[in-house]
């Protein structure tokens, strides 16, 4: 948990430092967008590692303050589907940096046919097996920061880089309660997965790193 809250506090200890150094590339036009070209909706569609909208979805963003938006992020990703809000702020200047804080739920999955290994609870031999699995969801909150891009037209194109904090622990579990191990049938009461294969499960979930990249399409107020 130490680990976990010194990788937050360093995430937003380099967006803030990386904010006040940054400097506006536009030299012959102000760095800041005006009120009334700055969209206050946007639809993003949005790919990544551990990312908000899972390996690819969709996000819907509204502007309840000048410098903030608010999100709603769906899609798919490794560990079943994937749903959430978040928020967004210093969303105005030019190449400007973007702190963000998001909150999300990956659905996991029930009876997911898989191939695990396996050992025999008191043997330490290793083998794999076909069987069905149940995934229980997991709750993320992931700080992070965006590096944002407008276009002439007002869309953004972000990169974001964060941490998925877990706020649950994820389990796995036999869907059946047999499997076929070396061509025999074995009561699942009697496996446990393998050491190898807990790691996988822990690399397959949606907490850590958290690395992204979305592209949203502004639509401007009507005068």
């Amino acid at each position: 948990m130490k680990n976990k809250l010194f990788i937050l506090i360093c995430v937003f200890m380099c967006s803030h430092v990386a904010y006040a150094q940054y400097e506006s590339p536009y030299k012959n036009e102000s760095s800041s967008v005006s009120s009334s070209e700055r969209p206050n909706f946007y639809l993003g569609i949005g790919t990544g590692l551990n990312y908000k909208t899972g390996v690819l979805g969709l996000s819907l963003a509204y502007r309840i303050a000048p410098k903030s938006l608010v999100e709603l992020n769906m899609g798919l990703g490794v560990y079943g589907s994937k749903i959430g809000l978040g928020g967004v702020f210093n969303v105005i200047e030019k190449g400007a940096w973007c702190p963000s804080l998001s909150f999300s739920r990956a659905s996991g999955g029930s009876e997911v046919p898989l191939t695990v290994e396996v050992e025999v609870i008191g043997s330490n031999n290793a083998a794999s097996t076909e069987t069905k699995i149940n995934l229980s969801p997991m709750f993320t909150l992931t700080p992070g920061v965006q590096r944002q891009f407008i276009s002439r037209k007002g869309n953004r194109f972000v990169l974001e880089f964060g941490f998925a904090i877990p706020l649950n622990t994820a389990t796995q579990e036999f869907s059946e309660s047999f499997a076929e191990v070396n061509g025999v049938q074995v009561p699942t009461s009697f496996l446990k997965f393998s050491s190898t294969q807990k790691t996988v499960f822990k690399i397959l979930d949606p907490a850590g790193l958290s690395l992204g990249l979305c592209y949203y399409f502004g639509f401007k107020p009507k005068n």
